[in-house]
C-alpha cells in the first residue's frame, strides 16, 4: 500500500489543519448532531475535500459512534465500507455516494443522486443502519455548467435525510443559489509546521530518521499541499541508500511530484 493511502485521514482529528474554522466548525456540528443539509468544501487540489467527505460517511455509518463525540472508529465494517478505495470515480457504499463529476456526464450524476440515493434510498426506512443519514459527495462540482448545479438545488431541497458535501477548488464558481443554502467549510494549506510534523511522524513510523530541516524543506518544495507531501517523502525514503532521508534524496523526489 502507498503511503498516501495508508496515511490517509481516517478521522477529522487527522488532519493537518486541526485549527481551520471550518473543520471546528463541522466537528462541533457532528458532536451536537446539527450538520447542515448542505456542506460546500472549498480547498486546493490535494488538501483533502473528498477526504473529509469520506471521513464524514464514515461517521455517519460508524457501528461505534458512540465511542467518539464526532470521529469515526475508523475500524468498523460501517467504517471500511466508505473508505474503502473505489474505481471508476465513483464511491457508492451503505450511507454513501461519491462521484467524480469530471468521470461522469453531469445529466448521470444528477440522474443516478435522484434515482439511487432519494427514491431507493432515502426514502426507505433505515434497515441495520445506526444513522438514518446518508452523506452524498460530489468532487469539483464547479466542473459542471451552472445549470446543473441549480437542478442539484431541487435535489438537495428535497432530501431531507441525506447531507450533501460539494467539493470546489476555487470558491469563485460557485453559484449563488447554493452559496445561499449552504455552510461554507474551508479547508486550507497546513502551515509549514504541521507539516513538517505530520511528515516526521510518518517517516518514523515506517523506520525512517528524517531531520526536521529536511522535513521542512519537502514541505517547502511542494508548496504545503499535503498530499505531494506525502508523495515526495515516500520517494525520497525510496531513492535514500540507508534509513536516514537526506536532503539530496528530498530535493531528487520533491523534483519528481507536480508543482
Amino acid at each position: 500500500m502507498s503511503w498516501l493511502e495508508k496515511y490517509r485521514p481516517a478521522t477529522f482529528d487527522d488532519f493537518w489543519q486541526p485549527d481551520a474554522p471550518g473543520l471546528r466548525l463541522l466537528t462541533n456540528a457532528v458532536a451536537q448532531r446539527r450538520v447542515a443539509n448542505l456542506l460546500i468544501v472549498v480547498a486546493a487540489y490535494g488538501v483533502g475535500k473528498t477526504t473529509l467527505a469520506r471521513v464524514l460517511g464514515a461517521r455517519f455509518n460508524c457501528w461505534n459512534a458512540d465511542q467518539h463525540p464526532y470521529n469515526p472508529c475508523g475500524s468498523c465494517d460501517g467504517c471500511r465500507e466508505v473508505t474503502s478505495r473505489s474505481e471508476g470515480g465513483t464511491n457508492a457504499r451503505d450511507g454513501y455516494l461519491e462521484y467524480d463529476v469530471t468521470a461522469h456526464t453531469p445529466i448521470h450524476i444528477v440522474n443516478s443522486i435522484n434515482d439511487h440515493v432519494i427514491f431507493n434510498k432515502l426514502n426507505q426506512p433505515p434497515s441495520g443502519q445506526v444513522s438514518s443519514k446518508w452523506v452524498v459527495c460530489l468532487d469539483e462540482i464547479a466542473r459542471v455548467p451552472n445549470k446543473v448545479q441549480e437542478n442539484l438545488i431541487k435535489v438537495v431541497e428535497n432530501s431531507r435525510r441525506a447531507i450533501f458535501v460539494l467539493c470546489f477548488s476555487d470558491p469563485s464558481t460557485i453559484i449563488a443559489p447554493i452559496r445561499e443554502r449552504g455552510i461554507l467549510i474551508p479547508l486550507p494549506l497546513p502551515t509549514v509546521q504541521l507539516a513538517s510534523a505530520a511528515l516526521m511522524k510518518i517517516a518514523n513510523t515506517e523506520g525512517y530518521a528524517i531531520d526536521e530541516s529536511v522535513a521542512r524543506h519537502i514541505v517547502e518544495l511542494v508548496r504545503r499541499v499535503p498530499r505531494r507531501c506525502v508523495l515526495a517523502l515516500e520517494q525520497a525514503a525510496i531513492m535514500s541508500p540507508s534509513k536516514v532521508i537526506e536532503i539530496e534524496a528530498a530535493d531528487a523526489a520533491a523534483a519528481l511530484v507536480a508543482s
